[in-house]
């Protein structure tokens, strides 16, 4: 959609948003009221009192600006929204915009915000597609990235290679009648990967007609970014993202939840209005993750749709528009958008646990997403229905376990709610890229505190689950599979020499299911990926098994039994990931595989 902005004569300045609702008289009055010139005397308290506040049934959704005179030289702004021109009396379109064809859209938007202190920043045209530069560096590189559809041919596959899987099982259990204890347990773990495996090639990404879709673009949107230590180049960056989307969000805000670092420059430079996007910036001491999402949740009453994201993720440019295309579905609560890593390439710790992300989302985070049972929406870059924020935000901001106060796991937790709620869902065009840590100290830090989290949510989806759901079942059978596949080679090892032959079918198998989940890495593609770095992701697959194995499980029982420590674990001395160090290994290594060129500043 093109944009552009034109300024209003300096007697003009914004002092109010109206908004026009459902009601057509409703909205050919507050169009009369903001767009006559002189302003209109009526005061704006009386249109406001007239008119519900909008939900997310709005049909027509205008923002309209009120002006009043202002001495010559006053900061001035324009009006936003995006409205018919023939909607509008003929003196007031020559006096918002000159010469634009008759019933063309009016696409206007103001740029304001803080004193730079050289005058009040005035409105300027904004060319289509013209990119706003960032507080610290005019320009930052996101990869694009898309989803590759071949479900049909991927679901023929994959039956192909599970009948294989299950007849190579049969022969197996046939031909060592005397392994039949091992076998049996297996039986059930088996039975969910391929039902999850082939439930997740029918999950598809929403893509409602375009008037339902131009319904969607006008819900009102807002963004939490709870801010806690973050790297300062991160976090412009991910603002960048935010304010130069294909369809951006009315409100961002920015939570520092008592930082050690000092973000002057960038709150200086973001605090305020781009574009009719209002970015606002509050400090508090340091309270927790929720604490600093619940004061967005509590002071954005005009919010339709929540977005959560992680100060040091950025979006994809359509991440906003596709991810809210699954609110086409009234029934759908919240939408878990696909969380990449922007650092995959740094080193081998980030390529592991990249790849396993990865396989996680497309396969058993897909299935659920079939149903319509996501059990957690990726802290990363999620979306969520503000009604169901509100309805639960008690609950959310005070919530106990054991008679403790729970800081962890906020994003699995209000994916629950949501599940209580509608259908969970993920949309696999929507993209956040998020840096993955690049420590091996940074890395079990950070999946001892995410298992000290999934304790507690494994326990409440347990309790709260409906057992007729596909959630509950796959809560189960994880737990299940988790203890088996952790007492499973402790039996191998005492049944030696006996068990030497279950071990060889043991790694086969391993192996083999390691390189049928890999084939759908190839889902994803990225434009700073080539196709050799996606076949190298895949070939490490079985030793991101291995490493899952034999390093992580046994942090997720220490996380077990720890799971009251609350404590973040991260971040508590500062920033763990920076953006300039790996801004240069990056331009070292796109060079050397030459798949995009040098990084432009500005």
């Amino acid at each position: 959609m093109e944009q552009t902005s034109h300024a209003l004569p300096p007697a003009h300045r914004r002092q109010d948003v109206l908004y026009a609702w459902r009601q057509q008289s409703a909205v050919d009055e507050l169009i009369n009221l903001a767009t006559s010139a002189p302003p209109a005397a009526r005061p704006v308290a009386q249109a406001l009192e007239q008119f519900p506040n909008p939900d997310a049934d709005i049909v027509e959704g205008l923002r309209l600006p009120v002006y009043s005179s202002e001495p010559p030289g006053a900061s001035h702004g324009v009006i936003t929204g995006a409205f018919p021109a023939d909607r509008l009396p003929a003196e007031s379109r020559n006096h918002v915009q000159h010469g634009f064809p008759e019933g063309a859209g009016v696409h206007l938007h103001r740029l304001g915000g803080r004193d730079r202190g050289a005058g009040p920043r005035a409105a300027v045209p904004l060319a289509s597609r013209e990119v706003i530069a960032g507080a610290l560096n005019g320009h930052y590189d996101i990869p694009e990235c898309t989803l590759v559809r071949r479900n049909r041919r991927g679901l023929l596959f994959s039956v192909v290679l599970l009948a294989v899987m299950v007849a190579r099982f049969g022969l197996f259990v046939r031909g060592y009648p005397t392994y039949w204890p091992l076998e049996l347990v297996w039986i059930l773990p088996l039975a969910s990967m391929c039902v999850q495996w082939v439930l997740c090639w029918r999950d598809r990404p929403a893509d409602p007609p375009p008037a339902v879709a131009a319904r969607l673009a006008r819900l009102h949107v807002t963004v939490s970014i709870p801010c806690y230590n973050e790297d300062p180049g991160l976090l412009d960056r991910c603002l960048y993202a935010l304010v130069n989307q294909t369809r951006p969000p009315q409100r961002i805000d920015v939570v520092d939840d008592g930082s050690k670092i000092d973000y002057t420059r960038l709150r200086d430079y973001w605090e305020g209005t781009w574009c009719g996007v209002d970015i606002r910036w509050v400090r508090q001491t340091n309270a927790g993750k929720k604490a600093a999402q619940g004061i967005t949740f509590a002071s954005a009453p005009e919010a339709d749709i929540f977005i959560i994201i992680d100060s040091d993720t950025c979006l994809d440019a359509r991440a906003i528009e596709q991810g809210l295309l699954p609110f086409a579905d009234r029934g759908v609560a919240s939408v878990a958008g696909i969380e990449l890593a922007m650092n995959a390439r740094k080193n081998w710790l980030t390529r592991t646990v990249s790849v396993r992300s990865m396989f996680f989302q497309m396969l058993p985070c897909a299935a659920q997403s079939a149903v319509g049972d996501v059990l957690i929406n990726r802290g990363a870059y999620f979306l969520i229905r503000a009604g169901v924020v509100r309805e639960y935000l008690d609950a959310y901001l005070n919530e106990t376990f054991l008679g403790h106060r729970i800081k962890l796991g906020d994003d699995a937790a209000l994916t629950l709610f949501a599940r209580a709620s509608g259908r969970t869902v993920q949309q696999s065009t929507a993209f956040g890229l998020t840096m993955y840590p690049e420590t091996l100290s940074h890395h079990l830090r950070q999946w001892i505190r995410w298992m000290r989290g999934s304790t507690i949510r494994t326990c409440w989806r347990l309790r709260y689950l409906s057992p007729r759901t596909f959630g509950w079942w796959f809560t189960v059978l994880g737990v299940y599979s988790f203890l088996v596949s952790t007492a499973f080679p402790v039996m191998l090892v005492l049944l030696l020499p006996k068990s030497a032959r279950a071990i060889e079918y043991v790694l086969f198998v391993t192996i083999a299911w390691a390189y049928i989940y890999g084939l759908r890495a190839f889902s994803v593609r990225r434009s700073d990926e080539s196709r050799w770095f996606q076949a190298g992701s895949l070939f490490a697959y079985p030793a991101v098994l291995l490493w899952g194995l034999f390093v992580l499980r046994p942090l997720r029982l220490y996380g077990t039994v720890t799971f009251l420590n609350q404590g973040w674990t991260t971040r508590t001395k500062g920033a763990e990931v920076a953006l300039a160090l790996f801004e240069q290994e990056e331009l070292v290594l796109a060079e050397q595989e030459e798949l995009v060129p040098a990084w432009g500043t500005a």
